[in-house]
């Protein structure tokens, strides 16, 4: 247990999964109304029934970014995976330069539960693991690699150890490569 500010916080060790939208800034700028009516339906069509089908919890939203967590690192690479999978049948007839793609990082991490909100390094790691992700990509760290192994059948392609912003040690990370997907472009080296 920790205590903050006299109450007592939990310390949970958990995989977290973060969704950024890409260029969602620019998607905003061209049509906002549009955007935010697109975003809305998708996470009513697929985003939080595949949560919910996952065993997942919607932990935190900032506009376009999504904080889930999950009791296993093999149940948020399955949603991270379903979500990504999915995402270009939800506006495949959108234009490309209006599509909405995410992408996604996941990580295991102890955190502390405080309230409603967690806190840790695990989500941070999880976070830059996204910014660090091809658009409509999964990145993940080595620990979430080791737990799931070859169970789900998927592929990971090796980024090294990334240097991720205002992390202490570097991050060895992977990107999900699943059987049967088209390649994806490579990774953004973070800062």
């Amino acid at each position: 247990m920790v205590r903050l500010g006299g109450a007592e916080a939990e310390r949970q060790l958990i995989a977290v999964a973060h969704a950024d939208v890409v260029g969602y800034s620019r998607l905003i700028g061209l049509d906002d109304a549009d955007t935010v009516t697109r975003l809305h339906r998708l996470r009513e069509a697929l985003i939080d029934p595949e949560i919910a089908r996952h065993g997942g919890r919607l932990a935190n939203t900032a506009g376009d970014a999504l904080l889930v967590t999950f009791g296993s690192a093999t149940a948020a690479l399955r949603w991270a995976a379903e979500v990504q999978s999915r995402m270009p049948d939800f506006d495949g007839a959108v234009p490309e330069d209006r599509r909405i793609r995410f992408r996604i990082g996941v990580n295991i991490g102890d955190v502390i539960a405080a309230g409603g909100d967690i806190h840790g390094n695990g989500i941070n790691v999880a976070a830059r693991l996204q910014s660090a992700c091809p658009p409509g990509g999964v990145c993940v760290s080595a620990a979430v690699r080791d737990h799931v192994g070859g169970r789900l059948g998927l592929s990971f392609v090796p980024l090294g150890p990334l240097e991720l912003k205002n992390i202490a040690r570097p991050v060895e990370a992977f990107v999900l490569q699943p059987d049967g997907m088209t390649a994806l472009p490579a990774p953004r080296r973070p800062w």
